[in-house]
């Protein structure tokens, strides 16, 4: 259980982040790119690695990617039961998008971020899945 709730905190650290698509996201949503990256940071000195915002993202990744295959590994199902647990997050708050008549816009972004945050949400898990060929 304590795993789990370290990995909603990353989580909600990753959601947290505004802008372009970071090297953590974007290692997460490709965890089957992260060994690559980690083999080409490998190759460089210290100071190049600290600098470089993919390297650092490919190692913060793998941390996380490892908490979660454990999850999956552990318990199956309990991983599957999260998914859906996830997509029918999802799917309701897009319902709520569509049949909502929002007038207030601050509202309708609130609901926007959050159909956001858990379709990454949702695409981290499954990628997770299809790391272990399933």
């Amino acid at each position: 259980m304590k795993k789990f709730f370290i990995i909603c905190f990353i989580f909600a650290l990753l959601g947290g982040c505004k802008g372009e698509q970071t090297a953590v996201e974007y290692y997460m949503l490709h965890p089957e790119k992260v060994p690559a990256k980690l083999d080409a940071c490998r190759q460089k000195a210290d100071a190049d690695i600290q600098q470089d915002q993919s390297c650092i993202g490919a190692i913060n990744a793998r941390a996380v990617i490892a908490s979660l295959l454990q999850n999956l590994q552990e318990n199956p199902q309990a991983y599957g039961a999260k998914i859906m647990q996830l997509q029918i997050q999802y799917a309701n708050i897009k319902e709520q998008i569509e049949k909502t008549n929002i007038k207030d816009k601050s509202q309708l972004a609130t609901l926007q971020a959050q159909a956001k945050d858990l379709h990454y949400h949702i695409n981290v898990y499954r990628g997770i899945i299809r790391l272990v060929g399933g």
